[in-house]
């Protein structure tokens, strides 16, 4: 009978969440970040049912699967599993019609990865800690050794759909005070394509941008932005 009623019976909902009016209002450091997260890493079903899985290898992903499990005053729903190719991974997920209706409304939709179009109707000052949300799940950062002229070069990247890129991008030249870059599909993966900055002086803008009045982050990327030095 539920099954026939459109009732998703595979969840175990056997929980209750205190806070199930979270995404209702976006009015927080935290929430603007999990939400961004949440665009890149995360899942929601038809049956409202939300998902999201991270690897076990970064040792961030535990300690804000924890922090967001607190936020939402739910009981211990974060499961660690290894596939048979031996990568570990952690597992939230719940079902709760109210969470995954406000995370519509937010933007986070079934099958997001190739239809996000817009940022998040959210204040002006929470939007960096949005983005950089977004780029713990789906960017990165890294570096290497040019031998052409014995320097260290920075790069900077975040996947993504075109129309929600350019918006990003768009964010990002206003705060940041930088120059639009070309957007790069991304080979293989139709639909998705990837912004990416370069140049010591622009990469230290975008940090200070990102990371300005922030509290949580992926530690890893944090320190690799941080290790750019100016010239």
């Amino acid at each position: 009978v539920l099954r026939e009623s459109g009732v998703n019976t595979k969840l175990k909902n056997r929980y209750i969440i205190k806070n199930e009016n979270y995404f209702e209002n976006i009015d927080s450091e935290f929430k603007a970040y999990i939400l961004g997260f949440i665009f890149a890493d995360g899942f929601v079903g038809e049956h409202n049912d939300f998902c999201i899985s991270l690897s076990d290898k970064v040792n961030d992903n535990l300690r804000i699967l924890k922090m967001f499990q607190n936020e939402l005053k739910i009981d211990d729903l974060i499961y660690h599993s290894i596939d048979k190719d031996g990568n570990g991974k952690y597992t939230f997920k719940f079902s709760n019609e109210k969470i995954v209706r406000d995370l519509n409304k937010n933007g986070v939709y079934t099958c997001k990865s190739l239809t996000l179009e817009h940022v998040p109707n959210i204040r002006k000052n929470l939007m960096n800690h949005f983005i950089r949300g977004y780029f713990d799940g789906d960017g990165s950062i890294c570096s290497w050794y040019d031998k052409y002229d014995n320097r260290q070069r920075y790069c900077m990247e975040i996947l993504g759909t075109k129309k929600f890129l350019l918006q990003i991008q768009e964010i990002l030249c206003s705060e940041c005070h930088i120059k639009e870059t070309k957007l790069h599909d991304v080979n293989h993966t139709q639909g998705l394509t990837r912004i990416s900055h370069r140049g010591i002086k622009n990469l230290i803008k975008i940090r200070e941008y990102l990371y300005k009045n922030s509290t949580v982050f992926l530690t890893y990327k944090h320190n690799r932005f941080y290790n750019i030095q100016p010239l």
